[in-house]
């Protein structure tokens, strides 16, 4: 028996690994985010409204990260008063200070006597006047300052609280055995499989097991690193990780026909020099992995313990489109990958879009950390149709495909505006049509999607020979190296899920959708758990990013939505994809460990 039929047989336990490991994840997830939605709904420590509902008598109210104050039944504190507003005003908390702002233009607030046109901070025992009701503003920590004590119960409170959730939160060390379990499987088949003649299985083992032992090292110290690290989070992405690294190291190192004639034909330094540029490629991507994970204690930290994402929202709101236009003047790729997205620099390449999303996010989440008047939503609606121009002329429809999804998504779920939303959806339905008629690469996309069934052409060939191979792995698929990925064009990128269906079956491809659903569940669960809005929405966006990011690349290289140029997190090849991929991942552990305690910090 020789290895390519070992890895045949031994494709049965490479499937029952990943769908338990991810069947687990998701059932912890799913727990987890339920109790999260049970025990989430607590009012702000020691910050709270006074009113006098009667002679001698106050009433104390609530207040949450984001609270809405006005007639209408939705507020979270209602007044009964035909002089104020359905909205009146929204009370929130934003880089450890509260404040109030009017929710319409019309709605009359004022602070200590004083009529506001805009946001004011709120201090302890600040008069608030709504249309004739009066609210008192009351922070136990400032009376407490005052005096010189310390306000010991809203901590402990807090550290109560996050000492429950870390205690609902089991440590997934069977998962984490079980992918080392898979790693050690593929590895030991890629190492026999690799040509001796190529001179690599060394620096491919050398390589290979240094990124899974920084990804094992991070998964051990991260609860020493943040307070309450999100290891299930962590694991999810590390097991799509390793997948990433099997897959790209079968593509690069196995089935060259071009060092195969060069061996066969005796020209031995051909065959060296062929062998050294495939194993470059992969030594690539491993190189991008391991500069993420470097920087992702340090960015994840960052978050964690300071506000500086915060106070980034105007240089992200000019970072976004201004990276965009560097791509746009510089940028390479029309020719091999129908779009000008590539930098290149000193013979290596830069994908300055995968961060630029980064940035939309982060501005995404400035704007919607609570319910903004209209006149902000409008300055966003401009600033965001400039950028989503900017994206249609390089062109890159993908990034259009996950960002819009995911901007809708964040307006909604923080403001609650559901006829906006709709109309934003008919807006965005018009565009499409009008970007179908103006630019030729819209339609040639539609065109390819809509003929994949009928003809292969130039527009279509990737998905058809696609679907081929995932047709041709069947359930349990042919195993690691036993695929025919050579014939379908951009395999390492756009199309790699099709050789994950096609040697590790439907089974890999059920796996990672579930993998999928255990981010998005974690990102909610890190919203659901945040303390100001901002941390709320961010989490929300990135989760949402990763998935939508995901979903339209499945979607793509199975024939359900137009195919676009996006790769599959964590997995496809992309040296600048990987490493913002990374760094979303940081970012989202550092706001699934922040919390009220830590909220004032500098």
């Amino acid at each position: 028996m020789n290895v390519f039929e070992a890895s045949y047989l031994l494709r049965y336990l490479s499937a029952v690994i990943v769908i338990v490991v991810a069947a687990k994840l998701l059932y912890s997830a799913i727990r987890e985010l339920a109790w999260a939605m049970r025990h989430s709904l607590r009012p702000a420590q020691g910050i709270f409204l006074l009113n006098n509902q009667t002679e001698g008598e106050a009433m104390s109210l609530p207040l949450y990260h984001t609270t809405s104050l006005g007639r209408g039944s939705s507020n979270d504190i209602r007044i009964h008063s035909s002089d104020v507003a359905r909205k009146h005003a929204q009370i929130y908390r934003y880089d450890g200070d509260w404040y109030i702002r009017p929710q319409r233009f019309s709605a009359k607030v004022e602070v200590n006597g004083e009529e506001l046109n805009g946001k004011r901070k709120l201090e302890n025992r600040d008069t608030i006047s709504l249309g004739g009701t009066d609210f008192v503003f009351v922070d136990e920590r400032a009376i407490a300052k005052s005096r010189g004590e310390t306000y010991e119960e809203a901590i402990f409170d807090d550290r109560a609280f996050y000492r429950a959730v870390r205690r609902n939160s089991n440590p997934p060390y069977l998962e984490w055995v079980m992918m080392n379990l898979f790693t050690a499987l593929c590895t030991f088949l890629l190492y026999f499989m690799i040509p001796k003649e190529m001179g690599v299985r060394k620096d491919f083992l050398i390589w290979t097991l240094g990124a899974v032992a920084l990804i094992d090292l991070y998964f051990l110290i991260l609860p020493k690193i943040l307070l309450y690290a999100d290891r299930i989070l962590y694991l999810t992405c590390s097991h799509m990780m390793v997948i990433g690294l099997a897959i790209q190291a079968r593509l690069h190192l196995l089935g060259s026909y071009a060092f195969r004639e060069a061996r066969e034909a005796g020209e031995i330094l051909k065959a060296q020099d062929i062998a050294a540029r495939l194993f470059s490629g992969y030594r690539t991507q491993i190189i991008a992995l391991l500069i993420g994970l470097f920087f992702l204690w340090i960015i994840a930290l960052i978050v964690y313990k300071t506000r500086l994402l915060e106070s980034m929202t105007l240089v992200c709101a000019i970072l976004t489109p201004l990276l965009l236009l560097v791509t746009l003047i510089l940028g390479r790729g029309m020719e091999t990958h129908g779009a000008n997205l590539w930098i290149y620099i000193g013979g290596q390449s830069i994908q300055l879009t995968e961060f630029a999303k980064i940035t939309f996010l982060i501005t995404l989440a400035s704007f919607f950390k609570n319910q903004p008047p209209l006149r902000i939503q409008i300055y966003f609606a401009g600033w965001a149709a400039g950028v989503f121009l900017l994206y249609l002329l390089l062109p890159d429809l993908g990034s259009i495909m996950i960002l819009l999804p995911v901007t809708l998504l964040v307006f909604v779920v923080m403001t609650s505006e559901y006829l906006k939303t709709f109309l934003i959806l008919v807006a965005a339905s018009v565009m499409g049509v009008l970007a179908y008629s103006i630019f030729p690469h819209v339609r040639s996309r539609i065109s390819g999607w809509t003929s994949i069934w009928t003809e292969v052409n130039d527009s279509n060939r990737q998905v058809v020979y696609g679907l081929q191979a995932i047709g041709r792995g069947e359930i349990f698929g042919r195993g690691l190296g036993n695929g025919s990925p050579g014939g379908i064009p951009l395999v390492e990128s756009d199309m790699v899920f099709t050789v994950l269906l096609e040697e590790f079956g439907l089974i890999m491809g059920l796996a990672l959708v579930i993998f999928l659903f255990v981010i998005m569940l974690r990102a909610t669960r890190t919203t659901v758990l945040a303390r100001d809005g901002f941390s709320s929405s961010l989490g929300l966006g990135l989760g949402a990013a990763l998935f939508m990011e995901a979903f339209v690349v499945i979607g793509g290289t199975t024939g359900l939505i137009p195919l676009t140029g996006v790769t599959l997190p964590f997995i496809a090849q992309g040296g600048s994809s990987l490493l913002a991929k990374c760094f979303m991942l940081a970012i989202l552990l550092g706001l699934a460990s922040r919390h009220e305690e830590g909220a004032n910090r500098k």
